[in-house]
């Protein structure tokens, strides 16, 4: 799957080449970034899952870190929010390794444990500090595997179901719920929440995403449900890389719709230039800078980014065309054999057309022809997505 990925993004960078200084920046940065971001994670060792632990107030996220760690690492004191900075640790056989890519997260790692996995106990999505819940939302996208940890009262929060897990629901490979604390239960009601739960996910379009219960800090004995918890994140492989490859294919799909096959601008041309040369043989001069002006605009606005500003400088001069066309293209005044001046029967059509299309349509055309490249790149791009293994879980 690593060769794949590499392979979709050079195919993106040759893409995103090919619109840079044509399209809307604002509207190809998102893809530029998520490249960026699969370059970042391969640039890293294969098979070591970052893994973070996000969850509501109360959850527990901080008792499952420590007993996934084994160490009294986060603080689970009753004042909250208990974790105000992401805390990572990292598994001592990558420890070198590992150490940059959990530095590039913004994280600097605060223990070595004996596991396979990196872990990160997040603060509180729905925590009452701003900066928590930015910090959450920034980090959410970065990793390979989300657990979301919920406990039996709070685990259909709407804002985690409305929020986080609905609009994830293309990355669901990625995810798995944690049923916390389900010592609270007692036996046949874990199984009645485990269902409504599977139900919730269901309407989220999470139906795959596997719900592991757990009691990180049962009353008594050791606790429950950790060793199927590991052992499903085992399994998780390379659920980062592939949501890297599936953003890439989401935003490019997206960019690509957004954008459209073309702006129908030869046959608008056409019919604008007809139009305006009507105008000018009319000697209505104005009326056809207008229209010509309006058709400008119009392709500016449709096709955005450095474009528009090009096709609008291209309107302003409009006006100074129109009127240098009108005189070339019209024909002196005649002298009647007894001195009378014949008054011209106004501008040449044929000679109009042509002077408006050499002068405004076809230098129109030269700037939009660099977006029909770019555009068609970047179709050419999500067409080659389809075949690329490894977008898709």
């Amino acid at each position: 799957m690593r060769d794949s990925l590499l392979k979709l993004a050079e195919s993106a960078e040759m893409a995103l080449a090919s619109a840079n200084g044509v399209l809307d920046p604002a509207a190809i940065d998102p893809l530029r970034e998520s490249v960026r971001n699969l370059r970042t994670r391969l640039g890293f060792p294969e098979g070591t899952i970052v893994a973070v632990l996000a969850g509501g107030t109360g959850s527990g996220k901080s008792s499952l870190f420590n007993v996934l760690v084994g160490e009294e690492v986060a603080d689970v004191g009753g004042v909250r929010p208990t974790t105000t900075e992401p805390m990572a640790s990292i598994p001592v056989d990558a420890a070198e390794a590992v150490t940059g890519l959990i530095q590039h997260l913004g994280i600097e790692p605060s223990n070595i444990h004996p596991g396979e996995f990196c872990l990160i106990d997040m603060p509180d999505y729905d925590s009452v500090e701003e900066s928590h819940r930015k910090r959450v939302d920034e980090l959410l996208p970065l990793v390979d595997v989300v657990v979301w940890v919920v406990d039996p009262e709070k685990y259909r929060d709407a804002r985690l179901h409305n929020e986080y897990l609905q609009p994830s629901a293309a990355y669901s490979d990625q995810f798995v719920v944690a049923l916390n604390q389900v010592d609270r239960l007692g036996g046949p009601n874990v199984n009645s929440v485990v269902a409504d739960l599977r139900e919730a996910l269901d309407e989220d379009g999470l139906g795959s995403v596997p719900i592991v219960t757990v009691s990180a800090r049962p009353p008594a004995g050791p606790p429950v449900g950790v060793e199927e918890l590991t052992a499903t994140l085992s399994k998780m492989g390379d659920a980062g890389m592939r949501k890297l490859g599936t953003d890439i294919q989401e935003i490019a799909s997206d960019l690509a719709d957004r954008l459209g096959s073309g702006l129908d601008f030869d046959r608008r041309a056409a019919e604008v230039v007809e139009r305006t040369a009507d105008d000018m043989v009319r000697a209505e001069a104005a009326q056809g800078s207008s229209r010509l002006i309006r058709f400008l605009e119009e392709m500016a606005t449709a096709s955005g980014g450095p474009m528009a500003e090009s096709l609008r400088r291209l309107a302003a001069d409009v006006p100074r065309h129109v009127a240098r066309i009108a005189e070339e293209a019209t024909p002196e005044p005649e002298k009647s054999r007894f001195g009378r001046t014949i008054e011209s029967s106004g501008a040449d059509r044929d000679a109009v057309v042509t002077a408006l299309k050499s002068d405004v349509i076809r230098p129109a055309r030269a700037l939009l022809a660099k977006r029909a490249v770019a555009v068609a790149a970047l179709a050419e791009f999500v067409v080659e997505l389809q075949t690329v293994d490894g977008t898709k879980g």
